[in-house]
């Protein structure tokens, strides 16, 4: 993959179920992992139970992990994720990969944190 601008790495969300997108939050890093599990489907070959077996697996649940560091622009923004969190609801997420594509769906809040220095921000 060519080199891309972490800029252009963006996650939105909608507060209209999806029709329009606005930035979660002023993200200083960003990162995103796609993950996919392996179901293992190895069997003896009753052909010739003593051979030797070769593990065989096929694609299982596939999910992604994002997270971030940065800044709310707006108080909305931040209760909309800590709503999402502690209610288990979910938000409705654009998430643009350079290279990739968009992402978008609903997507559950697992984690908030809170961060910061004795003389900087309040970090997310």
């Amino acid at each position: 993959m060519p080199k891309q601008n972490a800029r252009a790495l963006l996650v939105q969300y909608s507060t209209d179920g999806g029709t329009t997108y606005e930035p979660l939050a002023g993200l200083t890093t960003r990162n995103i992992s796609l993950n996919g599990n392996l179901v293992d489907i190895t069997s003896i070959n009753t052909a010739d139970p003593g051979g030797t077996v070769w593990r065989e697996t096929i694609a299982g649940i596939q999910s992604m992990d994002v997270s971030g560091n940065g800044f709310f622009e707006s108080k909305t923004q931040f209760q909309a994720l800590i709503d999402a969190k502690n209610d288990g609801t979910y938000l409705d997420l654009q998430i643009t990969c350079p290279g990739l594509g968009d992402f978008t769906g609903t997507f559950a809040v697992g984690t908030v944190g809170l961060g910061g220095e004795l003389e900087g921000a309040i970090t997310q």
